[in-house]
């Protein structure tokens, strides 16, 4: 009887091994949410951080340790930078969640 508890305990250990090594592999941490942004807008580009998406460009992936986050972005408009910050929140999201969010730019005379 105990051999077979210990080659089960040893098949369970064995297994929730793998499904850890595979999460390593696919770069998804357990405590950790994940997003890219899209710039869904026709015409102007979109910096990120030192990134610029052009039109329909997708960011590569960011880790989100936390709930929530801001994002510096800034919309190349005519030669001029307008900055619009994206706000992410995920807080009910479970970890290794991977969400895109698609910025537009919105012109205002205000």
């Amino acid at each position: 009887m105990r051999k077979v508890l210990y080659l089960l305990v040893l098949i369970l250990f064995a297994c929730s091994k793998d499904s850890e090594d595979q999460n390593i592999n696919n770069g998804i941490e357990s405590n950790a949410r994940y997003f890219t942004i899209t710039n869904g807008d026709d015409t102007y580009s979109l910096y990120i951080g030192t990134d610029l998406l052009a039109p329909g460009d997708v960011s590569s992936k960011f880790t989100l340790a936390g709930e929530s986050t801001e994002v510096r972005c800034w919309w190349l408009v005519n030669g001029e930078n307008i900055y619009s910050p994206l706000y992410v929140n995920m807080k009910d999201k479970p970890y290794g969640t991977i969400e895109n969010y698609t910025l537009r730019y919105e012109h205002t005379d205000n």
